[in-house]
Formats: C-alpha cells, structure tokens, sequence
C-alpha cells in the first residue's frame, strides 16, 4: 500500500494500541524514521500501507512513473512475515439498511480460491509472490529470508448488524461508514469464532460489501483516498494481529480498477484481488511499519508499482479478459512487485 504523508508506518501510533511486542517495534520505527528527512510523516496517520486511488495526489501518492534506482527499499530493522496463512473475514449483514449491501455472484468464492491458489503455488517462482524471497530480517546477525510458503486458513462469513456509524459516511448509498476500531473489533470477533490465533505469520482480510464506506480517520476515506490499506494491533494477550481492510471497490469501480483492461474474471472481484494482493505483499515485507520501504518516499514495495500489471500472458478466464498470472492454473490480473535486484517492478521472481 501506498505509504505517503499518510504512509505505511502510519498505523504504529494511531492503529496500534500497544502494550506488547507491536510497543518495542514501534519505538525502533520512530527512532529510524526520525534521523531520516521527512520519514517521520509517515507516523502521523492511522493505516501502515494505503493503496490509493487512481491519480491521487500527495497524501496518496500517485504512481503515474515508475520509480527510479534511488527509490530503492531499505531495511529498517523489524520483522518480515516468513511465512503466512491468510483468512478471509466477510462482513455480510443479512439486513443493511435502506441499500442492501450484496456482492458480487461468486465473489466470496472467487477471493477464496485466489488464496487457495497463492498458497498452492508455493514454493515456485512463477507467479508475483515470489518476488518477495529477496527481502529478509536479521536475528543474532543473520538475514532470514522470507519464504514463499503460504497456506489458506478458511474464511468466515459474519451476518451481523454493522454497528452505529464510527466515520462520516462519504460515497456508500447503504449509509454505514466503518472506522478502523470497528474493523480490527471485527478482526477479533472472527478469530474468537473460528479459534483462529494472530502472530506474525497470520494475515487477517475484512471483505467489506458493495456501498458500505469506510475510513481510517477523519480525512482518509474509501474511494476518495484509498482502495484498501493494511495495519497491526495487539491484542488482550499482547500478540501482534495483522490485518487489511478490503472494501468492496465496485462501490466506485472506475477509482481501484485495471483500466483499459477486460480482467479474466468477474471485473468487481478483480479490482478487489489486486488490492488484497498488493496489501498481502506490503505485509509480508514491512508487517509493522519497520521493516522495508524506501527512505525517499516512504513507499512500501507495492506502492512502487501500483496499478503497474506489465505485459499480459494472454487472454482467458471465464471472463474472457486479460491474464497476467497464472497462479494455480487459475487466470488472474494483479499488479506488478517492487525488485530491488532489478530495480524496477516484475511479475514473478527470477
């Protein structure tokens, strides 16, 4: 996600209610950022990364040009995910006021079987994940490499009511507008359902419904400045939750799509894969905020190539779209990775 004014290390003080481990790496994050000129910025808001919206301007920096070799990632001394399981949480109220809020046919099992996909791949360097095997942390002096090894943990469905509105409602029709304290109550909510436990090899995704808004604090919102965003907190025992809030971008389609592309699948849940894929990639190199990003910008590695897909490998899907990966013989259209071996973005690995 896009780090910018707003950046990605931005939830270590707003999002992160700390009392834990998330405390110590916070504190390192500051302290780095602050000997850095304008790398402090990026503490002042409450999502670590924000995939921004199409053509947005500095507080959600647009990626019209692909960044130069001095946009490099550097290490900023925390911890990268090894490995990670993904769940999916979807908050689907039966009843949601005056506009009923619906998905799209299939897209619950559509961002399932994407995960299921991811993790059946693992291991190979065919696909935009592997990319990530180049960054790593350091423990007693050693780099510990992140491994493409993932594994999908379920999904659970949640009917309940949203609650009272935690934010100004802004493009959404049905009237709910949620906040982050409300997204991570119902990140907690679903791992005490399903008996799911965080760490920092666990990434936890809330699929919101279509005209349902939402925003990280009071100028942040869907559709005017982000498509989704990723962040931590901990939690009563003190371990580290990782999290990404994914609204339902054909609420405002135009803003978080491929455009001038037909995608391979149904084009709302392709518009929703490329930002859960490019906020699952920013997790799994800068979880907390401290580990990967470049010093100039505070761009995370997806920032660096957002609405960047390279050349297609073909047409296909049930869609009859535009493919450029192949992820478990499954067609799929996501945005490109930041390589710092080649300086530049790449689709999959070398």
């Amino acid at each position: 996600m896009h780090r910018s004014t707003a950046r990605s290390l931005v939830g270590l003080l707003a999002v992160v209610v700390l009392a834990s481990p998330l405390a110590a790496q916070a504190g390192s994050a500051r302290d780095h950022a602050a000997a850095r000129p304008g790398a402090a910025s990026r503490l002042r808001v409450g999502a670590l990364g924000v995939l921004p919206v199409r053509g947005a301007s500095a507080t959600a920096p647009t990626n019209a040009a692909e960044p130069a070799q001095q946009k490099i990632l550097e290490y900023h001394g925390g911890p990268v995910m090894h490995s990670s399981t993904t769940y999916a949480i979807y908050w689907q109220p039966t009843d949601c006021g005056p506009d009923p809020c619906t998905v799209a046919s299939g897209y619950n099992n559509g961002i399932n079987t994407y995960f299921g996909d991811a993790a059946a791949d693992s291991g190979l360097i065919t696909n935009v994940y592997s990319t990530l095997n180049q960054y790593y942390d350091i423990k007693n002096g050693n780099r510990n490499h992140v491994q493409y090894t993932q594994t999908f943990g379920g999904s659970y469905v949640d009917t309940r009511p949203f609650p009272s509105n935690g934010c100004p409602q802004v493009y959404g029709s049905s009237g709910v507008c949620l906040s982050d304290s409300q997204i991570r109550k119902e990140v907690k909510v679903a791992m005490t359902a399903q008996g799911w436990t965080g760490g920092k090899s666990a990434a936890f995704f809330v699929m919101l419904p279509k005209e349902v808004d939402t925003c990280y604090d009071s100028s942040h919102c869907a559709f005017l400045q982000f498509c989704a965003y990723h962040s931590a907190f901990s939690n009563a025992s003190g371990t580290p939750v990782i999290y990404a809030n994914i609204p339902y971008v054909g609420t405002r389609l135009n803003v978080c799509n491929a455009q001038g592309k037909t995608p391979p699948n149904e084009p709302n849940l392709d518009a929703t894969l490329n930002g859960l894929s490019h906020e699952h990639r920013e997790m799994t190199n800068d979880p907390f905020g401290n580990g990967w990003w470049d010093d100039q910008s505070g761009y995370e590695g997806s920032d660096q190539c957002a609405y960047k897909f390279g050349p297609d490998l073909g047409i296909g899907g049930p869609n009859n779209g535009s493919y450029n990966q192949l992820i478990n013989g499954n067609e799929y259209l996501v945005q490109m990775e930041w390589s710092n071996k080649s300086v530049g973005c790449k689709q999959r690995g070398a």
